[in-house]
């Protein structure tokens, strides 16, 4: 009688260049990951693999206890954590396991108490409610204040909506001689760090 012997090739999975970063809305380090967007990069189109996230480099290898839900994965260890992705050839059973780090960066503190700006119209037309001085960049050092590192670290801008200060998009550029567009007006102050790009 004869018998074969087959050498099947290990999963390959593609490892992610830079690791898999959420910032962080209360400073804990604590965030929530969707850990199911990494399934595209790391497979690059490969369907014969199934994968399954461990928060142990032995559970990835013994097929042990896995991360319940993959989609809301709260990280255990605050801002830096390991966790293992297993790849397994569902024809062969043959597997092997990648670590994927975990980053939570913390997001500037939420700038609270700032005080209302209140000026009297004086220009020309006293009536209507509009002034064209007003220094919105006043507000700056109370936000800045309010952050946990210095304030260079920092980019303060503002909105005249929650969606664009939230995009990004479309700051107020003359933030010393702002003209209102209505009183009272609600303006929008994002602050962001210069680094990680996180902010509130």
């Amino acid at each position: 009688s004869t018998m074969d012997i087959r050498v099947e090739p290990l999963p390959q999975l593609v490892p992610p260049t830079q690791p898999y970063t959420i910032c962080d809305d209360n400073q804990d380090g604590i965030a929530s990951f969707d850990l199911t967007t990494l399934d595209s990069g790391l497979l690059q189109g490969v369907t014969a693999y199934q994968l399954t996230y461990h928060e142990t480099m032995a559970d990835a290898i013994s097929n042990g206890t896995t991360i319940p839900d993959f989609t809301n994965y709260f990280n255990i260890y605050p801002f830096v954590q390991t966790i293992y992705v297993r790849a397994e050839d569902l024809i062969t059973h043959c597997f092997s396991v990648l670590p994927i780090q975990l980053h939570v960066n913390p997001s500037p503190v939420q700038p609270i108490n700032l005080a209302d700006v209140v000026l009297c119209d004086t220009d020309s037309n006293p009536y209507n409610g509009v002034v064209s001085t007003i220094n919105l960049a006043a507000v700056i050092p109370s936000v800045l204040a309010q952050q946990p590192l210095a304030a260079s670290n920092y980019t303060v801008r503002f909105y005249t909506t929650l969606a664009l200060a939230q995009a990004g998009t479309a700051p107020i550029i003359n933030t010393s001689n702002y003209t209102n567009i209505s009183t009272p007006q609600t303006i929008w102050v994002r602050v962001e760090d210069k680094i990680t790009h996180c902010y509130n």
